[in-house]
């Protein structure tokens, strides 16, 4: 994928969630503030939390603002090439560009998986770069649920991501084995 890519990092292992982290305040700070530019609408419709993690970012939360210089200090990527990354970002979604941005590649092989993937994930989000093509989406996945040739997406039943209605809690407490 390198050989594809606009820009080209090598961060220290296991610090992409930081880096992700870092780029996530640059789209919130873009030209200082006044000009976000991350997909608010997408944000606001789909997502929950934002404004906390908005204080997170920013420091609001822990005392520390997880801009360029303190996403350098993680990752080894230099500040100056954050920043660029993410107004590259904010632009190309800007201009209606598809953004791919994938975390199970090499960083969800870390033991800091889950909290690095849940970073990367959140950049994702903010791009809108969810089930639309040239982005991340759910593949249509074969199962004993699905006939041979159905290519359809179950109905969401507000229960599954997946909307498999197959699953019951019983409120019997006592447990089957």
């Amino acid at each position: 994928t390198a050989s594809k890519a606009d820009t080209w990092v090598t961060p220290k292992p296991g610090t992409d969630g930081a880096l992700a982290l870092a780029i996530a305040r640059e789209l919130l700070i873009y030209d200082g503030g006044t000009n976000t530019k991350y997909d608010k609408d997408f944000v606001d419709n789909w997502t929950t939390g934002m404004t906390d993690f908005g204080s997170y970012l920013d420091g609001s939360l822990d005392g520390t603002e997880k801009n360029a210089a303190w996403g350098e200090l993680q990752s080894g990527v230099p500040a100056a090439t954050i920043t660029t990354i993410a107004h590259k970002l904010g632009d190309a979604f800007a201009d209606g560009k598809r953004i791919c941005i994938d975390a199970w590649s090499g960083p969800g092989h870390h033991t800091n998986a889950t909290q690095g993937g849940r970073a990367i994930c959140a950049l994702a989000l903010m791009l809108g770069s969810i089930d639309k093509p040239g982005t991340l989406f759910h593949p249509l996945r074969n199962s004993p649920s699905r006939l041979p040739g159905d290519s359809t997406w179950p109905a969401k039943d507000g229960w599954r991501l997946d909307g498999k209605d197959d699953v019951t809690i019983s409120s019997d407490p006592t447990p089957v084995y």
